[in-house]
């Protein structure tokens, strides 16, 4: 039984940029390779919370 990815976290140690990224299927498509405000390339990953997943649902629905 297929199981949905969860929505990951992006963020910047650097300057604090964040970016959650929802995969379409089992396919992650549009994780950056860097950071978009400051160009930093080591960036931490981490499963989104909750939360942070409902917020970007809603914001998406704009």
């Amino acid at each position: 039984m297929p199981v949905a990815a969860r929505p990951l976290l992006y963020q910047c140690p650097a300057c604090g940029w964040r970016h959650i990224v929802t995969p379409i299927g089992d396919v992650l498509l549009g994780e950056p390779a860097a950071c978009l405000r400051c160009g930093h390339h080591s960036l931490t990953v981490q499963p989104a919370n909750v939360l942070q997943a409902a917020l970007k649902r809603l914001l998406e629905l704009r």
